[in-house]
């Protein structure tokens, strides 16, 4: 079992533990993207290159990774959520709110609805809604419905703004706004980091 996680500054490091490690499991399927956690008495250790590049495979600064002992604990942590109006306010691995217009009908891809969004610029991110069954009725929603999305987690993947939440976050606002037919990114990754990263 392993997590790819980011601390304030940015760098993402691997959280490894074998499946027989004591409690690491029940830690690792609570875990989900965006949620904070403080982790204490873990052991580092050095990539074998040779074996596994881990440096490389999860593009980390780091040239090691940490490992989950019997003896880590853990701790959940509310995340402090951002207000913002525009896209471009956001930065990679951070926890945010803000209202958006739908660019298109929500559709399901894996387990979750996705849509592309815009703000008040007419920039996109993606926004990707978990819930299974409680979503559906995201799904009767069209081009120009406005959302307000209490709270989500912002990736910055190549050229996407990457927006992941869950349907208790969202709440349908009564009102449209006609949206433009080309939208774009207000911010994109260059060599591994995002057009103003850095938390």
């Amino acid at each position: 079992m392993y997590g790819l996680l980011a601390c304030k500054s940015g760098e993402v490091f691997a959280v490894t533990a074998l499946k027989n490690t004591k409690g690491a499991e029940i830690w690792f399927k609570d875990m989900h993207q965006g949620q904070v956690v403080k982790l204490r008495m873990l052991k580092a250790q050095r990539y074998n290159k040779a074996r596994f590049d881990g440096q490389k495979i999860y593009t980390t600064p780091l040239c090691f990774e940490f490992v989950w002992t019997s003896a880590t604990v853990c701790e959940m942590c509310s995340a402090d959520v951002k207000g913002v109006k525009l896209f471009e306010e956001t930065e990679t691995c951070g926890c945010y709110g803000f209202e958006c217009v739908l660019g298109a009908s929500f559709t399901l891809m894996g387990d979750a609805l996705c849509a592309v969004v815009a703000d008040r610029k007419n920039k996109r991110a993606d926004l990707k809604v978990k819930g299974g069954a409680e979503a559906a009725g995201l799904r009767l929603l069209a081009r120009g419905d406005a959302l307000n999305i209490k709270k989500c987690f912002v990736v910055i993947e190549d050229e996407c703004i990457v927006a992941t939440t869950d349907v208790a976050s969202v709440c349908i606002l009564n009102k449209s706004k006609e949206i433009g037919n080309v939208l774009t990114t207000p911010k994109r990754r260059k060599d591994g980091k995002a057009e103003g990263e850095g938390m």
